[in-house]
């Protein structure tokens, strides 16, 4: 039983025609370049401010708009991954959401 198991696991060694992967895919799968953790929050920071202001409707005062737009982020900012949700958070925070209030589309309009 245990043999039938092992003998069903890949091995990074095991011959490219077994497995169904190509060598050029194995190669190009074992090259690819980690995304770094500031990289991360970057996105995570740009995701948050996308999706908090695509949530608010045009049509609302600019005080209420920020309010919403607030509110969005903070919903926005739980479903990142636990590994950058505390970083992306402490960044709005820290500077008193001044980011989100800064990428507002319509604050030219005002």
């Amino acid at each position: 039983m245990l043999r039938t198991f092992f003998s069903r696991l890949k091995t990074p060694n095991s011959d490219p025609k077994k497995t169904g992967h190509s060598r050029e895919a194995v190669i190009q799968a074992s090259e690819a370049k980690p995304v770094r953790l500031d990289e991360r929050i970057k996105i995570g920071i740009a995701r948050v401010l996308a999706e908090a202001w695509s949530a608010v409707p045009n049509d609302m005062p600019a005080a209420a708009r920020f309010q919403a737009a607030k509110s969005a982020a903070a919903q926005s900012i739980t479903r990142l991954s636990p590994s950058i949700k505390r970083q992306v958070g402490a960044h709005f925070q820290t500077q008193k959401w001044e980011p989100l209030r800064m990428a507002d589309p319509l604050k030219d309009d005002l």
